[in-house]
């Protein structure tokens, strides 16, 4: 009551937002929008707070001196004004302190600044209530420009004592998600195949792509490049996937799905928010994983979320079928992941948040971005079963990757309820769970709780690991994102390490019998090119096709 009451104290335009944020909400959830939502919420907070500031100033109305209240003549809409926009004013003011003046302050400096601050917060309100004292303005003025000129002076002194402050973030800077390049500068000079065991190694092509290059590789196990596809540069290019009959299909994330011939030629596109994955089935449908901005609720209470979906297309490009991945795991969902949205949401009454977040839309097309709070699912992975499995799988089922929840598990594909789910407890940030020929399941553990990546075989029936590859030292292994794992014929393992681009083969008992380094290198600046994940082919019928498209190429330059 005594909040309602300093709303309706304080005037009517904080009562309309507040009511007009209140209406704006139910409007959004009835039209189940979460950008509406989300930008319909913030008008609601802003009210709040605005009322929260002024119902603050109501209250000190009532303490104040009677000669203070006589210098407005009891007018309590003058006195709110001042309150508002001296508020206003020292955001602006903190904001330039802290940005120009305090530049990576140290945590005492920080303090001393925090405190200053307030001091002349309490000055500057004060003097504008006392307004027949200039100097009351004045003198506050002067003392904390020439306060914070010298705090400046001390802070850029210690930074200079303390080195290069960005030398510090480089732990920070390699921890980024999916970012194009990585740090090498002690392994700059390793590059393309180091290592091949011709006798233990598993012969074949490899499907090599660099993230977010504008090309697609098959290379052999020398590193040499057999053939190569080209996509439009101005595509930030993904994931791709080979067909039996040497067509590519090409994810552009959060841009459109491609399919093109073996000479590069685009046969189809389709937009849509693809990420992570392509797949094909044994009857060539194409499933892939998208996500979309959607209003979800959580026991009742509404979250705007980035939700996964799995489509499903034919080989034309057709929409068959789609599964929403949030109705699967939402019992998995968290509290602290819906906290954290609101708290992304609440941020919005920042200018600088708001506006790149509508930045983000005029440039991307959308509002809600990968690796933030709305993405609560960060599903990376899905593998269609292709034969049944007593107790556990059958044809058809779905074996999902879900990373924000450390969640794996089977998809019954009929029901779209999960039949057989692991992990949480056991996995951190897991990538590509693949089902193995003997039954178990094959996970590339990135294992960010604990600073070590490492590989594990599953029993999914009595859910114990039967099998694991750690480096040694363990912390040499260590990919923070991406990263995959393959099964071959042979019973050896193909390790992506996307993070250092780094892929390596090893047997049974962990030895490494190939290793390649991304050739991809900027030497001036220290880097390679990081790399989702490598595939080994090893499907006949690709294998074949492959080798009747390279004759037909010879034979078509022989003819030209």
């Amino acid at each position: 009551m005594l909040y309602v009451g300093g709303i309706l104290a304080m005037g009517k335009f904080s009562f309309i937002f507040f009511i007009v944020g209140i209406l704006s909400c139910i409007a959004a959830i009835a039209a189940d929008s979460a950008i509406a939502y989300i930008l319909c919420f913030k008008v609601l907070i802003t009210a709040i707070l605005f009322g929260l500031l002024l119902l603050l100033a109501n209250i000190i109305w009532y303490i104040l001196p009677r000669n203070l209240k006589c210098t407005y003549k009891g007018k309590k809409n003058i006195y709110n004004r001042i309150v508002v926009f001296s508020t206003l004013f020292f955001y602006i003011v903190g904001k330039f302190v802290y940005k120009i003046c305090l530049p990576e302050a140290s945590g005492i400096v920080s303090s001393i600044g925090i405190v200053t601050t307030f001091v002349f917060a309490i000055f500057f309100i004060w003097s504008m209530i006392n307004r027949n004292n200039k100097r009351t303005i004045i003198i506050p003025c002067i003392g904390f420009i020439l306060f914070i000129a010298l705090l400046s002076f001390v802070n850029s002194i210690t930074i200079e004592s303390n080195g290069n402050p960005d030398a510090g973030n480089l732990e920070i800077l390699k921890s980024l998600p999916y970012v194009g390049w990585s740090p090498a500068e002690n392994e700059i000079e390793k590059v393309g195949v180091l290592h091949y065991d011709r006798n233990l190694a598993f012969d074949g092509l490899n499907l090599h792509q660099s993230l977010y290059m504008p090309e697609a590789s098959l290379i052999d196990m020398n590193g040499n490049v057999v053939h190569k596809w080209f996509f439009t540069p101005k595509d930030r290019t993904y994931i791709s996937k080979l067909c039996k009959n040497g067509n590519l299909l090409v994810g552009v994330r959060d841009g459109m799905l491609i399919l093109m011939d073996w000479y590069s030629n685009i046969k189809w596109m389709k937009e849509l928010r693809l990420h992570h994955e392509i797949t094909v089935d044994k009857t060539d449908m194409i499933y892939i994983l998208s996500r979309e901005e959607n209003l979800m609720f959580w026991h009742g209470i509404p979250v705007p979320i980035l939700c996964d979906y799995i489509k499903v297309l034919s080989m034309d490009g057709e929409l068959k079928r789609t599964i929403n991945i949030y109705d699967l795991v939402k019992e998995w969902v968290s509290l602290p992941q819906i906290i954290d949205i609101y708290k992304e949401i609440i941020s919005l009454i920042k200018p600088r948040t708001l506006v790149r977040f509508l930045r983000t839309r005029a440039t991307l097309g959308f509002f809600l971005e990968h690796d933030t709070a709305y993405d609560i699912l960060h599903t990376n992975q899905i593998d269609i079963i292709e034969r049944d499995i007593p107790d556990f799988c059958n044809k058809g089922d779905i074996l999902i990757s879900v990373r924000e929840l450390d969640l794996i598990g089977i998809v019954d594909s009929n029901r779209e309820e999960f039949k057989w789910h692991w992990g949480p407890g056991h996995l951190s940030k897991q990538h590509c769970p693949a089902l193995l020929e003997n039954g178990n399941v094959l996970i590339f553990d990135n294992g960010i709780d604990r600073g070590i990546s490492r590989i594990i075989e599953l029993n999914p029936l009595s859910k114990k690991i039967e099998w694991a590859y750690q480096s040694d030292p363990p912390e040499k292994f260590f990919s923070e994102w991406g990263g995959a794992c393959q099964r071959l014929p042979n019973g050896n393992t193909l390790i992506t390490d996307s993070v250092h681009g780094h892929v390596f083969e090893i047997n049974g008992e962990g030895k490494i019998v190939w290793e390649l380094y991304n050739p991809d290198i900027n030497r001036e600046t220290q880097k390679r090119r990081t790399i989702n994940g490598m595939e080994r082919i090893i499907d006949s019928e690709i294998i074949k096709q492959i080798k009747s498209l390279k004759s037909n190429s010879r034979r078509q330059l022989a003819t030209d």
